[in-house]
């Protein structure tokens, strides 16, 4: 069962007009010494962010220090099937923060051929060619899986 009422008396004309309602307000000093604050909660937020960051980088230099083009790898980024190929690229980008390996996969499961916004960082064909960061990739002996072993799998 489904009720709808509608009060066509008016008398709620009174109970919509809220500037008589007295606000409560509160001084920054005084909201800024809450601990249970919203403004508190994004502090810590974006603390934990620039802290996460910070770590981050420093592990994906340091795994990039360990790398070299040329190396064989396997590409594993979580919630993604691996992927074989080549280090082609190792360092900065225009097109976002930090440090990145391109790799040069050995089937087109890539994004691009090497290039990104116009920029070219290394060569391969379309489709071969991605960007991953440092710890998304573990280098060692990956041969190339042909297509004999990938039905096997």
């Amino acid at each position: 069962m489904k009720i709808h009422a509608v009060d066509i008396s008016g008398r709620n004309q009174d109970l919509q007009d809220d500037s008589m309602v007295e606000k409560y307000e509160m001084s920054d000093e005084k909201y800024n010494e809450r601990a249970d604050s919203v403004r508190m909660w994004k502090k810590k937020m974006l603390a934990d962010k620039e802290t996460v960051g910070i770590k981050d980088t420093e592990e994906n230099v340091t795994l990039a220090q360990t790398m070299k083009i040329g190396d064989r790898c396997e590409v594993r980024v979580k919630g993604q099937g691996s992927r074989r190929g080549v280090v082609a690229f190792i360092g900065n980008t225009q097109f976002k923060d930090g440090v990145w390996i391109g790799i040069k996969y050995d089937e087109p499961v890539g994004k691009n051929n090497g290039s990104v916004a116009g920029i070219k960082y290394f060569e391969c064909d379309d489709k071969y060619g991605g960007f991953v960061r440092p710890s998304d990739v573990i280098t060692g002996d990956f041969p190339e899986l042909v297509l004999a072993e990938m039905d096997e799998i």
